[in-house]
């Protein structure tokens, strides 16, 4: 048990180290070198794309209809407008900020597990909660906005609410990958997600200075 517990720990490390450098590099290329739409779409088909192939490898996983169905669903509604308010809000606001936000995350799942699963609430943690939106409320109303974060304000509360549809995700995504495998749900999760994409660049337009200039 304690090793499982050291090895879900040093994953947790490394998954957050991963995780503050993806969004210094994005903060980096957003809104600048590529819009945020067009981001969110490269990254669900990129995704999508790598979870296909990784499945056509890996070990057989059986899954029902239905079950595929919803996955895609969830990818479509749940990862895309995750990806859309996050991106949108770091175009906006700070690196330090978005990750201040995100890290909201567990907030919303003790929320909503409590209001809606019926988890009890002790006093230590209702105190944690106020904390932490205590903070975020702070960072909210104090930031100002500059060269970095044109419009700051925004582009938190835009975070916020990445962090808020993030936690529904994970709820609802954990009772999914109960019966199904982990590659059958991220490949029908990401593919949902990168249809909306291609979607809604196909309408909205593709914004990639990145690519364009360097041609």
């Amino acid at each position: 048990m304690t090793n499982k517990i050291q090895e879900a720990n040093l994953a947790m490390v490394v998954s957050k180290t991963f995780s503050g450098l993806n969004v210094n590099a994005l903060r980096y290329l957003l809104p600048l070198w590529i819009a945020p739409l067009t981001g969110v779409t490269f990254r669900c088909v990129f995704a999508a794309v790598a979870f296909w192939i990784i499945g056509y490898w890996a070990k057989p996983e059986t899954a029902s209809v239905k079950d595929k169905i919803y996955l895609f669903l969830l990818g479509a509604v749940g990862i895309y407008g995750y990806m859309f308010s996050y991106l949108m809000g770091l175009s906006k606001t700070t690196p330090v900020s978005a990750a201040i936000f995100t890290s909201m995350q567990p907030i919303w799942v003790f929320l909503i597990s409590v209001f809606f699963l019926h988890e009890k609430a002790t006093l230590m943690k209702i105190i944690g909660i106020a904390l932490g939106f205590g903070g975020a409320l702070l960072c909210i109303l104090t930031q100002g906005s500059d060269d970095l974060a044109h419009d700051a304000f925004t582009g938190n509360m835009l975070c916020m609410v990445s962090s808020l549809v993030f936690a529904v995700y994970l709820i609802v995504s954990k009772k999914l990958l109960e019966e199904v495998g982990v590659v059958t749900m991220m490949k029908y999760i990401f593919g949902g997600a990168a249809v909306t994409g291609l979607i809604v660049s196909s309408i909205i337009g593709w914004d990639a200075p990145l690519l364009t200039d360097a041609l």
